[in-house]
């Protein structure tokens, strides 16, 4: 909470909060200074001044080590896949034909995003 409150330039109780509203739209995730940029794939090299993006399997090892010196930058990324609803995320116990509003199809549930959310702070500090 700490270090995201010193790199958002608030403190720990703001951080919170942030995080208990979660989640955010990215719109208005960027205009509250919780994101710094709304990019897709092909534009995250260039924002971070890098030549290209490490592929999943050799970044998978890296995130296992911790940082080797002090000013390496890290990112975190949440990955939530599904319609947004209240309670806990879910998927359905078989692959519907079609797609059933609140039925078919993967569920990101907002207390499961907070909680992974609050995992990945503690897993960093």
């Amino acid at each position: 909470m700490d270090g995201i409150a010193e790199g958002r330039k608030t403190n720990a109780d703001a951080v919170r909060a942030m995080i208990d509203a979660a989640p955010h739209l990215d719109d208005r995730a960027l205009a509250a200074g919780y994101v710094d940029a709304v990019l897709n794939e092909e534009g995250l090299p260039a924002y971070l001044g890098a030549k290209h993006l490490i592929p999943w399997a050799n970044a998978q090892k890296r995130l296992l080590l911790k940082p080797r010196k002090a000013a390496e930058r890290c990112v975190a990324l949440l990955p939530v896949s599904g319609m947004m609803m209240l309670g806990e995320s879910a998927r359905p116990p078989a692959n519907l034909p079609i797609p059933i509003p609140f039925v078919g199809g993967a569920r990101a549930g907002d207390r499961t995003v907070v909680r992974q959310a609050r995992s990945l702070i503690t897993r960093t500090d």
